[in-house]
C-alpha cells in the first residue's frame, strides 16, 4: 500500500496597517482575512514532515 506524507511549510503574509503601536497594529491584524495580506513565497527551507498517511488521508499510527 502506498503510503503518503503530510507536509507543513510556512508562507508570511505582510500588510501596512495604521497603528499608533505594536499592541495597536497586531490587533487590527486579528481581524484582516487571508486577501488583505501580501503574500510571499513558500519556505520549502524549513519544510517538516508532520504525518504518515494512507491513500485515504487517514493517519497512519506508528
Amino acid at each position: 500500500m502506498q503510503e503518503y506524507r503530510r507536509v507543513m511549510v510556512k508562507r508570511y503574509g505582510f500588510a501596512q496597517i495604521p497603528a499608533d503601536s505594536d499592541t495597536e497594529a497586531l490587533e487590527e491584524v486579528k481581524s484582516m482575512s487571508h486577501s488583505d495580506f501580501d503574500w510571499g513565497d513558500v519556505d520549502t527551507d524549513d519544510a517538516e514532515v508532520i504525518d504518515v498517511l494512507d491513500e485515504h488521508g487517514n493517519s497512519i499510527q506508528s
